[in-house]
């Protein structure tokens, strides 16, 4: 329950923005002077189409919610010609307000017959009595709707009664939203817009539209004399990955999840959406997807709560699943460190249960531990050069996952960084790591604070060098010149002796090393890979095989399974092979014709294969049926790819598939 009203509450709040600014224009697009042309919403949504149908689905409940009730939603796939997109257009904005014959509202989506296109419907749909019947869907029926429709304000309890029958019309403006412009025909588009400019004087025209690319992808579609008839106004909405950076941390990483992705499945689940579709939808489908498995397939799940239900679980586990969480690789690993009397101890399941009870709540709060500490150590990185820790959060996340992160060499030259930092950058890359970690409540945060105090209380002024020191540096001075025997060696002293001088610390370097050790040995206190963990499999989910075989799609091999072996997908005794070789009759033809044909060369002769496939059906049937069920089969492989025609050799086909390719 509470993923699914994390994720709900995200996927509300993703466009908030956008869609509040979008609001506040076409509300104010009924103002807006007839000659400045169409009020114009161009929504940027960029490259990210598996998400659009609910970006556009939630804008579309808004603009009924809070600017009017006159919303159409045109799609290119319904609106092949200027006809069908006017109809589209008209029968939605139309549809508000109306009731059906039962009484009921009337949803746009319903269907709605035209006197013009009743037989056509009547051919598919057998029961007309649930159709509803309007006027035909014109521009002149939608000016005539429009002005029955308006809406007046009225003060029917005060006032005396002339003005209480004197009306005002409120005008609601007419929104026709365009998802995914650049699929729209240009010449439907540009016709359309100039019909809908006609009506300008008569109807409150709003447009809104979805734009994948850029904003000049309106301007490639619609030409000059068009384009002048609309007033554009831009607005973008947020990247992608700026929504998955909000929604790895309100979701994944929030305190009330128990349930944490290991790191090789995060990476894989961040190359998917880098690298596929950048569908933060999808993304989320996926992240509920390997919560599905890890309580379905793993044991140590039963753990897997919010610590106020741990105690309540702990005493529900049975003898076999106390056995499976002592066989755990993480609590092997932590018990053989112990001595062998606190081994034998923890041997008694009742024993046992009190540990895990005392061990397996340090998971939700190591976890926290580690997120403080690696956005200290983030926060610390985001001024340094090169980007050690990556750009975004969820890479230096994903690296403390997969690696002991103190350890790795990015750690390392963070710090060498750091301590070449000049007093002011490290004041300021101190209050950046202050802001980052100060609503945690942990220690850091404190230690974080005292070091500021210390460093902005510094006095910067160099130490005085005492008159013991001096009358050192005057006689090592006049003895380094007698025992100068050439120019050379002179220089090579006093070289040597001013590096000696310039090798003192000055107070800041001191203090410098001294906070930049103190804040090391916090941060590899708490930055500990979840994995050395005990009980970690009870909430970390990381089997990146079961998530790549069942997300990643592989049809090539896939296909080549089916057809080697349709058992696998039929799941039918007839089809079943002792041998992977081996064929059967009772498989479908074009397995046979598959098998049959990786017997053969590169070339392979049709009549040859056609009397193979004939011996391995029988004679059952005629020749013409035999040779025609061959013909679709071969047709089938050749449209899949693995033979294609040839004209090296009369009668033949090449192959073009080898072994697993």
């Amino acid at each position: 329950m509470a993923t699914s009203s994390l994720t709900k509450d995200f996927q509300e709040e993703m466009f908030n923005t956008v869609f509040h600014e979008m609001i506040e224009y076409l509300q104010g697009s009924v103002d807006i002077e007839e000659d400045a042309g169409i009020p114009t919403a161009t929504l940027i949504t960029g490259v990210n189409m598996p998400d659009h149908t609910g970006v556009f689905r939630s804008l579309a409940e808004r603009l009924r919610a809070q600017v009017t009730a006159h919303v159409a939603v045109l799609e290119a796939a319904s609106c092949a010609t200027v006809q069908a997109t006017v109809r589209a257009m008209v029968r939605q904005l139309t549809a508000a307000g109306e009731v059906t014959a039962a009484g009921e509202p009337l949803s746009p989506d319903v269907p709605v017959v035209d006197e013009d296109d009743e037989d056509d419907c009547l051919l598919d749909v057998p029961d007309q009595t649930s159709r509803q019947r309007r006027a035909p869907a014109t521009m002149p029926a939608l000016v005539a709707h429009y002005e029955a429709a308006q809406e007046t304000v009225a003060s029917p309890k005060k006032g005396s009664p002339r003005k209480r029958a004197r009306t005002v019309p409120q005008r609601r403006p007419l929104v026709v939203v365009w998802r995914d412009l650049e699929a729209f025909q240009p010449r439907v588009l540009q016709d359309l817009v100039l019909i809908c400019s006609q009506y300008r004087t008569k109807l409150p025209i709003s447009f809104v539209f979805g734009v994948s690319t850029c904003a000049s992808a309106v301007h490639r579609l619609l030409p000059q004399h068009v384009s002048a008839r609309l007033s554009l106004h831009k607005f973008h909405s947020q990247l992608a990955t700026h929504c998955l950076a909000e929604m790895i941390d309100k979701v994944l990483l929030s305190p009330s999840m128990p349930f944490r992705l290991g790191g090789r499945a995060l990476r894989l689940l961040l190359d998917i959406f880098l690298y596929h579709d950048f569908s933060v939808n999808n993304f989320i489908s996926a992240y509920k997807f390997c919560m599905l498995s890890h309580f379905l397939w793993s044991p140590a799940s039963a753990l897997c709560c919010e610590p106020h239900q741990l105690e309540e679980r702990v005493e529900e586990l049975t003898g076999a699943q106390v056995a499976g969480l002592r066989a755990l690789p993480s609590v092997r690993a932590y018990l053989d460190d112990l001595e062998q009397e606190e081994r034998h101890t923890l041997q008694h399941d009742g024993v046992f249960k009190e540990w895990v009870l005392h061990m397996a709540p340090k998971l939700h709060s190591k976890h926290e531990e580690l997120l403080v500490g690696l956005r200290c150590l983030f926060a610390l990185t985001k001024r340094l050069p090169g980007a050690l820790l990556g750009k975004q959060f969820r890479e230096a996340y994903n690296l403390a996952l997969l690696h002991a992160l103190p350890e790795r060499d990015e750690y390392k030259r963070t710090f060498q960084l750091l301590s070449m930092l000049s007093r002011q950058e490290l004041t300021a890359t101190l209050e950046h790591a202050l802001e980052a970690v100060s609503g945690s409540g942990s220690a850091l945060s404190t230690v974080l604070r005292t070091q500021l105090d210390r460093v902005r209380a510094l006095d910067d002024r160099p130490t005085p060098v005492s008159e013991e020191e001096s009358s050192q540096q005057r006689r090592l001075v006049a003895d380094t010149l007698k025992q100068a025997t050439s120019r050379q060696s002179l220089r090579e002293s006093l070289q040597s002796m001013g590096a000696a001088r310039n090798a003192r610390l000055n107070p800041y370097e001191t203090l410098r090393s001294a906070l930049l050790d103190e804040l090391d040995e916090h941060l590899r206190g708490l930055i500990v890979q979840p994995s050395k963990w005990p009980f970690n499999e009870c909430v970390v989910f990381d089997d990146v095989s079961l998530v790549r075989r069942r997300l990643v799609g592989a049809p090539r091999s896939s296909v080549q399974t089916a057809l080697a072996d349709p058992a696998k997908y039929l799941q039918c005794t007839c089809c079943q092979l002792g041998d992977a070789a081996s064929i059967r009759p009772t498989m479908p033809d074009l397995c046979i014709v598959y098998k049959l044909h990786l017997e053969c060369g590169r070339l392979i002769n049709l009549f040859d294969w056609m009397q193979a496939f004939r011996a391995v059906v029988g004679a059952s049937d005629d020749d013409q049926t035999i040779q025609a069920r061959f013909a679709h089969c071969v047709a089938e492989l050749q449209f899949l790819g693995f033979i294609k025609s040839t004209q090296r050799k009369t009668d033949h086909v090449a192959r073009l598939t080898w072994g697993s390719c």
